[in-house]
């Protein structure tokens, strides 16, 4: 027999022997949700572009990270529209996070930074420079993530240099 022939027969062989095995396995659970069709009431001509990240914060509103003229836009549980933040100081939405203070965290792979804003989006702290990407202490190169600990250290992840920072903030 050729090993062609020999090959298609193993092949056989084994589509039989994993359909046997996956026809035992378990159905999977029923997931109890339901799909909320427009659910964001965005303004006029506004629309979501390229959304990276979503967050909620301890009185149920929405914070939607995407790539569009509105980069930081929140909206109350019903999915309401409330207002645009600080729409100036993104370039390229990453990821968002809300702390338990209720502080917004952004990261940001085209400013390079990394932002501490207030529940009203003024902004508390930045780390790394604006625009200007870099691999020292003072710069980013795309941070991608970050998170914190109940001491006060500030944890930043960074895509370009395969990076991980830690800052323990004062």
């Amino acid at each position: 027999m050729s090993r062609r022939v020999l090959s298609l027969i193993a092949d056989i062989l084994w589509f039989c022997i994993l359909s046997e095995f996956f026809a035992q396995l378990p159905e999977p659970p029923k997931l109890n949700y339901d799909l909320i069709p427009d659910f964001f009431q965005l303004p006029p001509g506004e629309h979501l572009v390229e959304p990276a990240g979503v967050a909620v914060n301890s009185k149920g509103h929405v914070y939607v990270f995407h790539r569009g003229k509105h980069p930081l836009m929140e909206f109350d549980s019903s999915g309401k529209f409330l207002r645009s933040i600080a729409d100036d100081l993104f370039v390229t939405a990453h990821m968002v996070r809300v702390d338990p203070e209720d502080n917004i965290w952004t990261a940001d792979i085209g400013s390079h930074v990394v932002l501490k804003l207030s529940a009203e989006g003024r902004v508390l702290l930045a780390l790394g420079r604006m625009r200007i990407p870099g691999d020292d202490v003072g710069h980013f190169n795309q941070p991608t993530d970050v998170a914190w600990d109940r001491d006060g250290n500030v944890y930043v992840t960074v895509s370009q240099t395969s990076a991980a920072a830690n800052f323990h903030c004062r």
